[in-house]
């Protein structure tokens, strides 16, 4: 969300150009190959040390994170049936082809009260992230995940009437078919989720609260698709999910602001 001054003349330059450094595009004005090139090659979007840098990264949009979290996850449709969500805008602030104005469905100058402004940075995500939005989403992404796509439990999915709850088969939209690999330990599991849910970025405290999850749900039911659906949900409510920095845990206690 505050990209260096540098890094964005380097884009300007690319879209004026049409070249980006010894790569030569178009060569012309407003070349949009270029433009992409510069902002998806530049040292700023692809070094992870940047990601320890309080200033780096950025909130994620909601709609994104669910799109993410059914791809990830290998999301398949019941019967062919077209994804089709129920009013996402009053579920957690955002929908695609629904925006408000050509502006958005938050600013780019946006600032929320506390350690971001103070600093003078900007947060345009965070503009979503009333209590109202977080709760929504949160309690449609783990109906997501305990029964599929679905209105129920307060899901993103089509309604059908409270009675079709609980009827797989013939009222959910379809459901998250990922499975670990045959014989994965639970060490592997979280390493894997941790790839594809937070591309790595676990801090090692959360990983291995991760895996004490997992294996007590496991002890507990004896059921690893129960221990599996706990352990996602836990790293859908992290830090590392939610973001794009690193979560550097410290023994500070957090501030008011």
């Amino acid at each position: 969300s505050n990209p260096s001054p540098r890094y964005i003349a380097s884009v300007v330059d690319a879209f004026r150009t049409g070249t980006v450094g010894k790569e030569n595009f178009s060569g012309r004005y407003g070349d949009l190959g270029a433009t992409f090139f510069a902002v998806l090659t530049d040292r700023e979007a692809r070094s992870p040390i940047l990601e320890a840098d309080p200033r780096f990264g950025m909130m994620r949009d909601p709609l994104l994170k669910l799109y993410h979290i059914m791809r990830s996850l290998e999301y398949k449709t019941n019967k062919g049936r077209e994804i089709n969500f129920l009013d996402l805008p009053t579920r957690f602030g955002v929908q695609a082809f629904r925006s408000p104005s050509v502006f958005g469905y938050y600013l780019p100058e946006f600032q929320p009260a506390g350690s971001v402004t103070n600093a003078g940075l900007v947060a345009p995500q965070a503009q979503l992230a009333t209590t109202p939005n977080i709760i929504g989403f949160l309690n449609g992404a783990t109906s997501l995940v305990d029964i599929g796509l679905s209105s129920c439990d307060g899901g993103f999915g089509t309604y059908y009437g409270r009675s079709s709850c609980g009827d797989v088969n013939n009222r959910f939209d379809g459901n998250l078919t990922y499975t670990p690999p045959p014989g994965a330990t639970p060490e592997q599991i979280i390493d894997e989720l941790n790839i594809v849910l937070t591309s790595g970025r676990l801090n090692s405290s959360t990983r291995a609260y991760m895996v004490s999850e997992y294996v007590s749900t496991f002890n507990r039911t004896r059921s690893p698709d129960l221990a599996l659906k706990h352990v996602i949900k836990l790293f859908i409510t992290s830090p590392e999910f939610h973001t794009t920095a690193a979560n550097l845990v410290t023994n500070k206690p957090r501030t008011d602001d």
